[in-house]
């Protein structure tokens, strides 16, 4: 009998840098957001080339939140490509809205921008271009559909950090409304679970942090203790309470690290 050849799910890059991160979250005491996740923010979105960035705890919260942001309602429809990660579809039925499934590209495997016009009925709200296996999608066509139709661009760049399209990082591509980021186990940026998301104006920003903390703004990050503040939109926020979006101090912890070892992997790249 053969041997079968054992190909591992994910495989982190682990130091002692990181494990020490995380074991410094926990002696800490403050082991969910804090000073350290607007640290990571920071850095994030200065490296993608970001005005603005909200952390939250995955893709798919980043998703649903962004959805959220441009104002999705029952019956509204998002097209998005056949071949995604099901968490694509899934918040948009979050609101009540529906899918639509726009064929691939044979050779990309991204959205086909010839086959996404005849799919855009009255009730289309918005485009989810995925950019599968880090390979951007065919943004200046998008663009062109969305602006004609007046419709909302979401990127999920959940594998797309850090690629380009015509020499900008996606994450910072004007005609965008918001992208959404993952750090799951697999990705090039990993520490397990996360996600983030950028945009450019900070009123959309703003909103989204919002939503990130289920309605409640935070008016104080000292490391002993954490004052919040109901926001006049806090009784919304109830509808929110079944999902949770925020983030662990240990995380960000370990995603400042892993930041610094990605931009030493594509440095040293050959």
């Amino acid at each position: 009998m053969k041997k079968m050849l054992a190909i591992p799910f994910h495989k982190a890059h682990i130091t002692d840098d990181e494990i020490n991160a995380a074991a410094d979250a926990m002696r800490s005491g403050w082991l969910t957001m804090g000073k350290v996740t607007v640290e990571f923010e920071e850095k994030f979105k200065e490296y993608v080339g970001s005005p603005q960035s909200v952390s939250v705890n995955s893709a798919t919260s980043a998703l649903h939140l962004a959805l959220k942001a441009i104002g999705l309602k029952q019956d509204d429809e998002v097209i998005m490509p056949t071949t995604t990660f099901v968490a694509t579809a899934e918040v948009v039925t979050y609101f009540g809205g529906r899918p639509v499934l726009c064929d691939i590209d044979r050779n990309t495997h991204n959205i086909d921008v010839l086959k996404i016009e005849a799919l855009i009925t009255d009730k289309t709200k918005a485009i989810i271009p995925v950019h599968f296996a880090g390979q951007p999608c065919d943004m200046d066509e998008i663009y062109e559909i969305s602006n004609r139709y007046k419709l909302r661009v979401i990127e999920d760049a959940a594998h797309a950090l850090p690629s380009h399209y015509k020499g900008d990082r996606i994450g910072s591509l004007k005609g965008t409304d918001v992208t959404c980021f993952s750090f799951y186990a697999t990705k090039n940026l990993a520490i397990g679970e996360g996600g983030m998301i950028l945009t450019k104006k900070a009123s959309n920003a703003r909103k989204l942090k919002i939503l990130s903390l289920i309605f409640f703004l935070i008016a104080i990050w000292p490391m002993s203790s954490l004052i919040i503040v109901p926001s006049k939109s806090t009784k919304r926020g109830i509808e929110l309470f079944k999902f949770i979006f925020f983030y662990k101090k240990m995380q960000t912890l370990l995603a400042v690290h892993f930041l610094k070892v990605l931009l030493y992997c594509l440095y040293n790249r050959t």
